[in-house]
């Protein structure tokens, strides 16, 4: 569909497929999200969620200093070469946390090399 200003825009900036991302493309199985977060809960019982996001940095940054057995677990739900990325979306509810989403897209697309320099 084109707009009427739509012919300001250079035709290397019309329809950029690669930059609508959707929660279901990095996150094709969003029921495991949560398993992820009950896997946590049980893990640590006492962690209310305004202390949710600490506890998440935490496992993805330091798993070593966590249980091995619920590392794995997340790994094997989440995707072992992503868990740490898809760790980060992850709310206390269990669902992809909306205000994660941008800064996760920009660390996957970053890793991916798929940010363009700026204009000159």
């Amino acid at each position: 569909m084109d707009f009427p200003d739509d012919r300001a825009l250079a035709d290397d900036d019309r329809h950029r497929g690669d930059e609508l991302y959707l929660v279901k493309d990095l996150l094709p199985e969003q029921s495991k999200m949560g398993e992820a977060a009950e896997l946590i809960q049980t893990a640590y019982p006492a962690t209310d969620k305004p202390a949710w996001g600490t506890l998440i940095s935490e496992i993805f940054n330091t798993p070593e200093k966590h249980d091995p057995e619920l590392v794995a677990g997340l790994k094997s739900l989440l995707e072992e070469d992503k868990w740490a990325e898809k760790m980060n979306l992850l709310s206390f509810e269990g669902t992809v946390n909306p205000q994660k989403i941008l800064s996760a897209v920009l660390m996957i697309s970053v890793a991916e090399g798929r940010v363009r320099p700026p204009r000159k």
